[in-house]
């Protein structure tokens, strides 16, 4: 009776600690090489409101479908999306030219747990021993055992290491009750999650004040909003958006859990991070800056009182001097050998912007520092910014540093303290409704961390070195509309790899399977009472569920199987299968040619084309079966050997039922020399054959007449030309 009491209890504590995703964002791929337009509707009747190239990515309103029913007969698209463009909703994509997948936006815990309460912990081997691991801020941990000040913990689904015992917190630690004091912030508007901390907060430092900007925005608008437009350094998959470096060196876009985690104001109410919130305006009154600016700069070159002096001079145009120096020490410039303070940026560094010296020039808060087309450091086209090489800011060019320190400080203030990003937070992710720049534009930095860097730096300084416990801090702290209850957490470490590498109906493989397509249509035979489904994943430690022996409906016209893939990591990818039944009237009887109707090719007595450059012999194959999937199809070469891969003029394609049989010769548009390409030399062959000094016939003519109007003419060589510039695609 113990055990199974035990065994209860077990499984009741693993229910409550159970990671769930809250929410997802789904993103669309264009997958057709000319791009897609974006449109005010759901149709090509609709007028463009924008463009996206092969291989971007749109986030979509939701998955629904759109059909536009004042189009009758619509071929460019059967069915378009509603996504987001320019902050705006009212944009549609065409769905058959995007590739689907759906991303958790953010994972929540039901409880708090053990976590890392500052910016970044290092994980060491031994207590006080070699880095093994960088860990960030709010990463749960269970502690194992503790040695002195560290603490051995297990963290990423069972790694192990040591850090340092105060870099840990526990919920407990943190929170307090007070009822009248709870009743204070509610009435300012602070939900219930947020009133343990502040009341712990309230009860350590009484001269705290906590205002409550109560954002007119949902949570998952605003990590919506937000989606690739953050930074970090990590070695992990599941916290990047992708494996694509963004910005040297090791720079990945960060993935939407961990948006959503940074972005969850819940996740900064300690006295460690309380100060991303801080309000970071200049206050004339305040006597206390230079002794605050002496003791953060501490034994930096710039704790000298000509720096000082720069610094309040830049306060005064509206910034705070400490909020100055601590984006110096964030960003570098508090490091005499940094190169965009050195002045010796080409001398000594070899940095050149466009060949141009940059030598002379400083730049304290790398304004304007990113990569370019012209450089891969973004420290170069900060120093750039500062020669007033590039863009165009006040002052430049900063050519000593007293002008880069006070006209730095003077566009940090005008651009965002005085336009209401003046906290932090509001710098990094720019989501009040009261600033003056549109939502999740004009934010400061890329890096995600940098807030949390920057109000560590605050509370060292503020608290740990100065004791001003007793200082009236003003807090600024936003709200967002319908904020998940349950505490948002990092993406959980392991194999993300959701995808399928083929689908297999009745032990047939669906032909051009593409992990990243999720949608398909298979034709099945009218007489069928089952069927079974197969897939095989990418990954050995993601599982598969909807495969198995289903069964059909006869009355049935067609149905829709859904295969979801899960990782280990808990990310859900779903595929779809149409399965059609053909039509009775569909026989293995039907002359070629009828069969061939209702397939998207062109064909005469002998000759098929339509079909488009770098098409593989599959998509043919399967574009055909489509159709009928009872008739057997052949491709082979000119010199009938089989072809395995891309589709060539001169090509032969036999296909044939139990009564009818029929060779064609494969016509690719353009592809004038049968090696399956559309190029320069194609472009060449046809100018011949137009002035006459060479003759094209049977295939290769048909190739040169790309409009089919039984000619070739200078339009077809215009048409060529048009192709290989990707202005428009032959078919």
């Amino acid at each position: 009776m113990l055990k199974k009491r035990f065994l209860y209890l077990f499984i009741l504590i693993n229910i409550l600690i159970m990671q769930n995703v809250f929410a997802s964002t789904i993103i669309g791929t264009v997958i057709d090489k000319d791009g897609v337009n974006i449109r005010s509707g759901a149709g090509t009747n609709y007028n463009k409101t924008g463009f996206l190239a092969y291989g971007k990515s749109v986030t979509l309103v939701s998955d629904k479908k759109f059909i536009n029913s004042d189009i009758k007969e619509q071929k460019e698209c059967a069915y378009w999306y509603q996504v987001y463009f320019n902050n705006n909703t009212n944009n549609y994509m065409c769905g058959e030219l995007l590739s689907i997948t759906k991303y958790d936006l953010y994972f929540t815990n039901t409880v708090y747990g053990t976590r890392i309460n500052e910016d970044y912990a290092t994980v060491r081997s031994t207590p006080g021993g070699t880095s093994i691991d960088r860990i960030y801020l709010g990463t749960e941990v269970n502690v194992i055992q503790k040695s002195g000040n560290w603490s051995k913990i297990s963290y990423y689904n069972g790694r192990t290491g040591y850090v340092y015992s105060k870099l840990i917190s526990k919920y407990e630690d943190i929170t307090t009750t007070d009822e009248e004091y709870a009743k204070v912030l509610k009435e300012k508007g602070f939900p219930d999650s947020y009133i343990p901390f502040l009341t712990y907060l309230h009860k350590k430092y009484p001269n705290f004040i906590f205002e409550a900007d109560l954002v007119n925005k949902s949570f998952t608008t605003v990590v919506n909003g937000e989606a690739n437009k953050n930074a970090l350094q990590t070695n992990e998959s599941a916290y990047r958006a992708s494996n694509t470096i963004r910005e040297n060196p090791n720079w990945y876009t960060a993935s939407n859990p961990v948006n959503a985690f940074f972005l969850d104001p819940r996740n900064y109410l300690t006295e460690k991070n309380i100060f991303v919130f801080e309000k970071l305006n200049y206050d004339k009154d305040y006597k206390n800056y230079n002794v605050i600016l002496k003791n953060m700069f501490g034994s930096s070159y710039l704790a000298d009182d000509e720096y000082i002096n720069y610094y309040l001079k830049a306060g005064t145009y509206g910034a705070s001097p400490i909020h100055l120096a601590a984006r110096t020490i964030q960003e570098g410039g508090s490091n005499s050998s940094y190169a965009a303070i050195t002045g010796t940026a080409t001398s000594t560094g070899g940095l050149k912007y466009r060949s141009n010296n940059l030598d002379g020039f400083y730049n304290f808060y790398n304004i304007g520092a990113y990569q370019d087309n012209y450089t891969s450091s973004a420290v170069t086209r900060g120093i750039a910014v500062a020669a007033g090489l590039v863009d165009s800011y006040e002052g430049t060019p900063w050519d000593t540093r007293e002008k880069a320190i006070v006209y730095g400080g003077k566009f940090i203030a005008t651009a965002y303290i005085n336009n209401n990003q003046n906290t932090l937070y509001y710098q990094k992710f720019n989501t009040s409704d009261k600033a003056h720049f549109p939502s999740y534009t004009h934010q400061y930095m890329a890096n995600i961390i940098a807030p949390a860097s920057e109000a560590l730096n605050s509370y060292n300084t503020y608290i740990d070195k100065l004791k001003l416990t007793n200082e009236e801090f003003t807090f600024i702290i936003p709200v967002y509309k319908d904020m998940p209850k349950e505490f948002t957490t990092h993406p959980i470490i392991g194999d993300n790899d959701n995808n399928l590498t083929s689908i297999s109906i009745n032990g047939e493989k669906i032909q051009n399977f593409d992990s990243d397509v999720v949608e398909y249509e298979v034709y099945i035979n009218s007489n069928l009472d089952k069927i079974k489904i197969e897939a095989t994943s990418k990954s050995n430690k993601s599982t598969i569920s909807g495969t198995g022996e289903i069964e059909l409906n006869k009355e049935e016209t067609f149905k829709e199987i859904s295969i979801i893939v899960t990782s280990e990591t808990g990310n859900k990818k779903t595929y779809k299968v149409k399965l059609i039944r053909k039509d009775n009237e569909t026989s293995d009887d039907l002359p070629i040619e009828d069969i061939l109707k209702n397939v998207d090719v062109k064909i005469n007595d002998l000759y098929i084309s339509g079909i488009g450059e770098n098409k593989n012999v599959s998509y043919l194959i399967n574009l055909i079966k489509q159709a009928n999937t009872d008739v057997n199809i052949t491709i082979t070469n000119k010199d009938n050997t089989p072809n395995n891969s891309i589709l060539k003029t001169s090509d032969k394609i036999t296909i044939k039922n139990n009564s009818y049989e029929k060779t064609y010769t494969i016509v690719i548009k353009g592809d004038t020399n049968g090696d399956g390409k559309v190029t320069a030399v194609d472009l060449l062959r046809i100018q011949k054959h137009i002035l006459k000094y060479t003759t094209l016939k049977d295939e290769y003519y048909e190739a040169c007449d790309t409009n089919y109007d039984n000619s070739v003419s200078p339009v077809d060589m215009l048409r060529i030309q048009k192709h290989i510039l990707k202005y428009i695609t032959l078919k």
